[in-house]
């Protein structure tokens, strides 16, 4: 028996111990990860200026804190946890002293280090002034391009958080990157823009200047690409030119080409960011003959088709190829055929992602609406569009125009045209008879039902209404009202935020008092 729990012992132990350290390892990575969230929430930053009465200014931030501070002549909102301050000058009351200070008011520019300090790019950047020359440093303090122009514009790329400073010094114009260095110098003021990245994870190029005098710019490193190349047709990291295809790495490698000399047309078209078709059109003995390769993200060929190919994503983001033959339309996946539905054809509209598939019959101004399996679902209706993957349709009832949305087989919901209100996780439907408001989720399921009142605002979360005396807040995912106040009592909304300032207060839309 001794023998027998010294054997289990021997077995059991090691693997106690093994799901003890999986254990330990887990609760590790978890507490990691949620440091690294708070890190991210934390390097968010913003607070907005809410109150500012003489020299006292109170910010509220996104995380619902409040900061109080005084003895400043101007402030900004802060990024980042930053923000520009200003001071009356103690030499001259008539001039400011700028720095830039942290939420705890410590100093990250002390005052006078520059003449004028300017928050830029939702305060990634400030722009800053010395003896009548600029600069920019970033929200760390640190110098990004020194006070050395005369001029600095800011030439925005892909969005706000990606951009070029064009930088003017005796007529002549240096195009600097984020990281402060020149990828190219010009006498003349240049257009700037970027190729269409088809994945964040993909190097940006710049471009700078027009048609055949373009060049090509690593944004990140600064660096000149292509530099053999005049005029290319260049999107999504791959290159059409003297019709061949170049599709390239993250490094801008070449990952693939693709030699298509007996093509008269190519062109390359993304779907969701994560799909291109790339369209090959070819003349074989006399014969118009065309290819039609799907690339994923990763640009590896996930589809390949004789006839135009059209992408469709379902509610749970599985793509669907559509393709349309002469007298048929051809609903794929990935796995291969679904369905062919015959006599219809497919319509150039039905491309954004949703639960259904409009087809139009062959011959007619008739539609009928399938689900990605190709069974109908609702047939005659002569107009059709999506709003945020939902369907509109509308129907002749008695020779009478009437409009619906399509939440699913046998349910629709007659709506008052333009009149309601749809968004990706939920649906505003304004009663035909009193105008009273109902909220349906997008599959048609009840939220709120029948809210008297008038739409006054309406976000991912909540709706407020308003009537002759209240406004009321309705929670979307609680699916009831969690707040009213007097409509005499309403001073302004702060949307960044989600507040509403009253006579008595600021109050979240759920109706946490925030500030007296």
């Amino acid at each position: 028996m001794k023998m027998g729990k010294e054997k289990l012992l021997k077995y059991v132990l090691p693997i106690v111990v093994c799901v003890l350290v999986i254990f330990l390892i887990i609760i590790f990575l978890l507490i990691k990860n949620g440091n690294k969230q708070n890190v991210e929430k934390e390097v968010e930053g913003y607070a907005k200026l809410v109150e500012h009465n003489g020299d006292v200014y109170t910010f509220v931030s996104n995380d619902y804190n409040t900061y109080t501070y005084t003895g400043y002549a101007d402030m900004n909102d802060f990024y980042y946890d930053v923000t520009c301050v200003s001071k009356k000058n103690e030499k001259n009351e008539y001039f400011l002293d700028d720095a830039l200070i942290n939420k705890k008011e410590k100093i990250i520019v002390d005052y006078g280090v520059y003449d004028d300090i300017t928050q830029i790019l939702k305060g990634k950047y400030y722009k800053v002034e010395k003896e009548n020359k600029y600069g920019i440093i970033d929200y760390k303090g640190n110098i990004i391009i020194p006070t050395t122009y005369e001029y600095i514009t800011i030439s925005s790329i892909q969005n706000e958080n990606e951009c070029v400073f064009v930088c003017e010094l005796a007529n002549k114009y240096d195009y600097i990157n984020e990281n402060g260095k020149i990828m190219m110098s010009s006498e003349n003021l240049l257009d700037v823009s970027c190729y269409n990245k088809f994945n964040d994870d993909y190097n940006t190029i710049v471009i700078i200047g027009k048609e055949k005098n373009r060049k090509y710019f690593n944004l990140i490193s600064g660096e000149e690409v292509f530099k053999e190349e005049k005029d290319i047709n260049f999107k999504y990291n791959m290159q059409i030119k003297d019709k061949k295809v170049m599709i390239y790495n993250k490094d801008m490698s070449i990952k693939e080409e693709i030699d298509s000399t007996d093509s008269y047309n190519i062109s390359a078209n993304v779907y969701y960011k994560k799909y291109i078709v790339l369209s090959e059109m070819k003349l074989l003995d006399g014969k118009r003959s065309n290819k039609y390769t799907v690339f994923d993200e990763n640009y590896n060929k996930v589809f390949i088709a004789d006839n135009e190919v059209f992408l469709i994503q379902d509610m749970n983001e599985e793509i669907y190829f559509i393709v349309k033959d002469e007298n048929s339309v051809l609903i794929h996946n990935k796995k291969g055929l679904v369905k062919e539905i015959e006599s219809h054809s497919f319509d150039i509209k039905n491309n954004e992602k949703g639960r259904f598939i409009v087809l139009k019959r062959i011959n007619s101004n008739i539609y009928d609406v399938y689900d990605f399996k190709g069974n109908v679902i609702l047939e005659d209706i002569f107009s059709y569009k999506y709003s945020n993957g939902l369907l509109t349709v509308t129907k002749n009832i008695e020779n009478v125009s009437v409009d619906y949305i399509l939440f699913g087989k046998d349910n629709l919901k007659q709506i008052i045209s333009g009149e309601n209100v749809i968004s990706d996780k939920y649906v505003i439907i304004e009663n035909i008879e009193n105008k009273n408001i109902s909220i349906y989720d997008i599959y048609g399921k009840i939220l709120v039902e029948n809210i008297e009142g008038l739409k006054e605002l309406y976000s991912d979360n909540c709706i407020i209404v308003r009537n002759d005396i209240n406004y009321s807040v309705y929670d979307i995912n609680k699916g009831k009202k969690v707040f009213e106040y007097v409509k005499d009592d309403f001073i302004s909304k702060i949307d960044s935020l989600q507040l509403i300032k009253l006579k008595s207060g600021i109050y979240s839309y759920s109706g946490k008092e925030i500030l007296k």
